[in-house]
């Protein structure tokens, strides 16, 4: 481990990976910390929405290829939502957008 770093993320999910990807081609040292180990398993953390191909694309290219490309994963084309009166309404997406668990995707 290094003891001098420029950028220091704290945090490694989605927001601090995408940070961290971000600065990739920065010549910055760059270090995330998390309090947890990966890969993990977090329910909350399954949905892979349209938008982050659009990000990854626009960091690289070929990332943003792997990630549409990465295998263990399911594509999500509806969502249905319950409301408190026990009735539920559909939402069908547009763009394209996948669930895959969050450990396998950590891993990924």
């Amino acid at each position: 481990m290094k003891d001098f770093y420029d950028v220091l993320i704290v945090g490694g999910g989605p927001a601090g990976c995408g940070c961290a990807l971000s600065l990739h081609e920065s010549n910055l040292q760059v270090a995330i910390v998390d309090k947890e180990s990966f890969p993990r398993d977090k329910v909350c953390g399954d949905a892979i929405p349209g938008p982050t191909f659009k990000v990854m694309d626009k960091i690289n290219k070929n990332w943003g290829v792997a990630l549409r490309n990465f295998a263990d994963k399911e594509e999500v084309k509806t969502s249905r939502a319950f409301v408190p009166n026990g009735q539920s309404f559909s939402i069908n997406w547009k763009g394209y957008s996948y669930n895959s668990k969050r450990i396998h995707f950590d891993n990924f």
